[in-house]
């Protein structure tokens, strides 16, 4: 369900790999068809990643290479059976709508797409800077100045073990498409059941 929202939403029925970032795990679920071989939840969170990783303010070169080690560990070990060069991949979460805002990209209702060369310019500006400088960032929430970097690490780590050169960002989340599956099948539920209530009328109006 949450994956066929996400469809609708991105006006696809392509298979889906949809990576959500949150603050301490990062969920990921690919799609075939109406299949799901993976669902899986990882702690690649933002703010678990920088209070592991990164210490200092601008991030050191040793702390970075051992962030992104730890991410392609991680990432490697969750991939390793998936075939994943034939999939869209789909970023939401914090950091995909906080990149969205820094980049100024307009959404067409279903997200907006973003070269992973744009995406990289993005970390490199973030490595260059302190968090203090960050937070007058345009598009950057001044609370989330100090975990975008490591968003962003786990979210190109994704696309590069991928293969991708371009992303879609979507605003919200994983826990939005729940939401909205479980709005979908209330809806459905109450259908069907004011279309029973008026069969049952007709019936007792027929007898």
């Amino acid at each position: 369900m949450v994956l066929r929202s996400v469809q609708a939403r991105l006006r696809t029925k392509r298979d889906l790999m949809v990576l959500d970032i949150g603050g301490g795990s990062a969920e990921l679920i690919v799609t075939r068809g109406r299949r799901t071989p993976l669902v899986r939840s990882v702690p690649l969170g933002a703010v678990r990643l920088t209070e592991k990783f990164l210490a200092n303010d601008p991030v050191t070169v040793d702390e970075y290479l051992r962030l992104n080690e730890e991410i392609e560990r991680v990432v490697a070990g969750m991939l390793k059976n998936v075939r994943v060069r034939d999939l869209q991949l789909v970023v939401s979460g914090g950091t995909a709508t906080t990149a969205a805002s820094m980049l100024e990209l307009r959404s067409d209702g279903g997200g907006s797409t973003v070269s992973v060369s744009q995406l990289h310019a993005l970390e490199l500006r973030c490595l260059r800077s302190t968090t203090a400088q960050r937070k007058n960032f345009h598009g950057l929430p001044p609370d989330r100045a100090d975990i975008i970097t490591a968003g962003l690490a786990v979210l190109l780590t994704v696309a590069s073990y991928t293969g991708k050169r371009s992303i879609r960002l979507i605003e919200g989340g994983v826990r939005d498409g729940v939401m909205l599956s479980m709005a979908e099948k209330a809806l459905r539920a109450r259908r069907r059941s004011a279309t029973m209530a008026r069969s049952k009328a007709a019936a007792r109006k027929g007898r």
